[in-house]
């Protein structure tokens, strides 16, 4: 598919979910054909749901759309306009494509979005550009660029990775040169202090991870909990947590990554990296001490 067209309805479907997010009221749902065709699952919601519980449908089913769109275009986006991480007032530095469509995330996800719609208008002008001047052609290819993807080193993997800054500033320097069991040892005593540091409290470990992701009394609650699948969520997560403390964050399991093992260590950056984001996305309730 033409990427300028893919940019140019991902950007419609962007701006359609940023008026059922902020502003349903206002956002007037197609005729019913269309809702139909569209969207199918919403079918069988017609003859009994009201107006607003299928904008409700609509916004989710359109939000997973996205996410998946996302995935597949935030790269080209990125490499034309660099635009990844953006910084709010109260939020700190948070990477847009991430907190967009975060459920999780209350109020940054409007900032992010708003973040993401600029990135994609101006993607879409910069490949404009390039087209007409021959530099790339419809699918966003550098002309004279070989289709077949170059074997890259696990060294150009760690920077294509996009890795949460925490575990960028702790453990970049460490895995690049060589330092395999430091750079995950640090990313996830990182991970630790960061749930230490948002809920202020100084329990170690297992016992951090239990109290703070109990998913009936949490601390940090990672979705609203309204139904069984959030509470499914949040306790597996708490199992995550607790088993990045006991199964790697202790020496003896990532001192066992060999010197000749990148890739394994980038594995264990990854599962570090998702904790960090997941702990971005949380919301802090008040403490069941």
């Amino acid at each position: 598919m033409d990427l300028y067209l893919e940019l140019t309805e991902f950007l419609e479907k962007l701006k359609e979910y940023r008026m059922l997010l902020l502003d349903p009221e206002s956002y007037k749902l197609p005729d019913a054909v269309t809702v139909i065709k569209e969207y199918p699952f919403l079918e069988k919601y017609l003859p009994v749901k009201s107006e607003e519980q299928l904008k409700v449908e609509l916004k989710e089913q359109l939000r997973e759309e996205l996410v998946r769109k996302s995935g597949a275009l935030k790269g080209i986006i990125i490499k034309l306009t660099g635009r990844e991480y953006a910084t709010g007032a109260l939020t700190g530095k948070f990477e847009i494509w991430g907190e967009a469509f975060n459920t999780t995330a209350f109020s940054s996800d409007e900032t992010a979005l708003a973040f993401c719609i600029d990135a994609v208008n101006e993607a879409i002008g910069r490949l404009e550009s390039d087209i007409n001047e021959g530099v790339r052609d419809k699918q966003g290819k550098k002309i004279g660029e070989s289709s077949e993807r170059p074997i890259e080193s696990p060294l150009q993997i760690f920077d294509a990775m996009q890795f949460h800054p925490r575990v960028i500033e702790v453990s970049e320097s460490l895995f690049k040169t060589g330092n395999y069991s430091s750079a995950i040892f640090e990313a996830y005593k990182a991970v630790h202090n960061y749930v230490q540091d948002k809920t202020g409290l100084t329990l170690d470990g297992v016992n951090l991870m239990e109290k703070v992701f109990n998913e009936n009394k949490p601390i940090l609650q990672l979705n609203e909990l309204l139904t069984k699948s959030d509470k499914d969520e949040q306790k597996g997560f708490k199992y995550l947590f607790m088993g990045s403390q006991m199964g790697i964050r202790n020496p003896p399991a990532h001192e066992n990554v060999k010197p000749e093992e990148q890739n394994k260590a980038l594995e264990y950056l990854g599962i570090a990296s998702l904790l960090m984001r997941r702990i971005d996305g949380s919301k802090l309730v008040k403490l069941n001490i």
